[in-house]
């Protein structure tokens, strides 16, 4: 007679922590530029305007889908978890392991994202240097999309930012640079994008446009 063995619940749990992509796991979480229902990001009908504010509430592995629109930094680039409208000291700080796929339209069904408006295609979705007068380049963003990482480059590795169009920074000053995650971010160069001891980081399907000092397509990497 054959010796049946019991598995246990701990067991199953165990199996799966250690054989199971982190991706089974993730935490999807989206952002449209009004926001909606509770606005605590949990699904579409309840959409979180704040798009900062949902890198800051991720963790590796989790997913963050960005509407159609133009969002614009409002939480300085050194302390992610304070508000200043119209500071040009904020920018939209990424995370290592969180993927941030912009081009859905959930007004119109498209929340496939297989099926994005990506630049080029349509009205898609915009990360906008554009602070205070929306005439004057003076008052944008000394960056729009800063990636630093505190430990190694590698922290970063096949982090996604996806599906954007970058534009209007502004790195025109050239003293009082600022301290992100332990680097030192110049305020002369990375108007769209700034990089900063990062590797691996894969930016895909967007395009840019912003002043300053212009390295691999629009990015300063440090």
């Amino acid at each position: 007679m054959k010796k049946l063995h019991r598995i246990t619940l701990p067991a199953i749990l165990l199996f799966l922590f250690v054989f199971c992509p982190a991706s089974l796991f993730a935490v999807i979480r989206y952002v449209t530029p009004t926001g909606a229902g509770t606005k605590d990001g949990s699904s579409w009908a309840n959409a979180s305007d704040d798009l900062q504010a949902m890198i800051n509430a991720s963790s590796q592995g989790d997913l963050i889908y960005v509407a159609v629109g133009t969002y614009k930094p409002r939480r300085l680039a050194n302390d992610v978890n304070t508000i200043s409208v119209n500071n040009r000291y904020c920018a939209f700080v990424l995370k290592p392991k969180v993927d941030i796929y912009g081009g859905f339209d959930p007004a119109n069904g498209i929340t496939n994202i297989n099926n994005r408006i990506l630049p080029g295609s349509g009205n898609g979705s915009i990360l906008s240097g554009n602070l205070g007068d929306v005439n004057s380049m003076a008052d944008n963003a000394y960056h729009v999309v800063i990636a630093a990482a505190n430990d190694t480059p590698t922290d970063f590795y096949i982090t996604r930012l996806d599906g954007f169009i970058i534009h209007e920074g502004h790195a025109s000053a050239t003293s009082n640079a600022i301290t992100v995650n332990g680097q030192t971010i110049a305020r002369s160069q990375g108007g769209g994008i700034y990089l900063s001891n990062v590797s691996g980081l894969y930016i895909q399907n967007c395009w840019k446009r912003a002043t300053g000092p212009v390295v691999v397509a629009g990015c300063i990497c440090t």
